[in-house]
């Protein structure tokens, strides 16, 4: 029947809308939080790297052990003293820029931990720094960090799992409502036909009073 393609096809397209929208905003709250929670390791790892820093030997030495384990193969563990001069870094190259008008360092200086995400003009890529000041230095930790993006490996097997599913569903459902709602429609039809010929008329109750009231 054209009317119930028609329904079907109408109620499916609202839930598609429906499950896209509902899972991209799932994503983009799953992504905060999961940004939140690379924060807070990362904070737990500079403290660690701060406790272990001895500034009465070489920093750069240490810093060089220390990376590695600080939080995975990718970060970046810089000491800054309250001046903005760099101290001691991982990279291999040598940086003379003054730090000391950066987002987290500045944060730092004055609530004693400063977070920040932008782009890096040294490693040519965005980055999340967390930044802890104590001992009158500053030790901070960077990592590449893309956005939301970084988290779409993790999120999209659970999230693809959701939507299939609720795919599904929908479809069955779709299809029982198109149906429901159809056959009162072809079941006036069908009495109203008998017009023509002059014949009784004879309707049943329907589920939906709207019908009944036609009938």
């Amino acid at each position: 029947m054209v009317v119930n393609k028609t329904i079907f096809r109408y109620f499916l397209t609202v839930l598609l809308v429906t499950l896209v929208l509902s899972s991209s905003v799932s994503m983009v709250i799953l992504s905060s939080q999961m940004l939140e929670n690379t924060k807070h390791d990362m904070l737990y790892a500079v403290k660690l790297v701060d406790y272990q820093l001895d500034e009465s030997h070489d920093l750069k030495a240490q810093v060089d052990a220390l990376n590695p384990l600080a939080y995975n193969d990718q970060t970046r563990l810089t000491v800054i003293d309250t001046n903005g001069e760099v101290l001691a870094d991982s990279g291999s190259e040598e940086i003379d820029e003054n730090h000391k008008g950066r987002e987290e360092v500045k944060q730092a200086l004055s609530e004693g931990v400063g977070y920040a995400t932008r782009y890096s003009s040294t490693v040519k890529r965005n980055m999340l720094y967390v930044a802890v000041f104590n001992k009158g230095y500053i030790v901070r930790l960077a990592l590449p960090y893309n956005g939301i993006f970084d988290n779409l490996p993790t999120l999209v097997r659970p999230l693809g799992v959701g939507a299939i599913m609720s795919l599904v569903i929908a479809l069955f459902l779709s299809k029982r409502f198109a149906n429901t709602l159809t056959a009162p429609i072809q079941d006036i039809t069908t009495q109203v036909t008998k017009m023509k010929d002059y014949r009784e008329l004879e309707f049943d109750s329907y589920k939906y009073d709207e019908f009944n009231i036609i009938a």
